[in-house]
């Protein structure tokens, strides 16, 4: 599977993401509060309030790791609806 491919080349180790997929969060304290910091600002659309912010950052997530996880849900987001209405064929091993 990719995920487990390109979680592993940042190793993160395979129950994590067995945890992730099943919704749960991982155990690993920092990759643990970026799951949960990427899932509110899905959750919200990037509304996250300051006080909601100031959680985070006294988690140890700053406001440039934000912005980074924004920026890379921006490029997933826009790269599949370019490949949909492109009517892109997808790969086996990304299905």
């Amino acid at each position: 599977m990719v995920l487990r491919r390109s979680c592993a080349s940042f190793r993160v180790e395979s129950h994590s993401v067995d945890r992730m997929m099943a919704g749960d969060l991982p155990l690993e304290p920092r990759l643990r509060v970026i799951v949960e910091v990427t899932r509110r600002i899905l959750e919200v659309r990037g509304h996250l309030g300051r006080a909601e912010m100031l959680i985070f950052e006294d988690r140890g997530v700053t406001f440039e790791d934000c912005l980074e996880i924004t920026t890379i849900i921006a490029a997933y987001t826009l790269a599949t609806y370019a490949n949909n209405l492109g009517h892109t064929r997808v790969d086996p091993e990304y299905r």
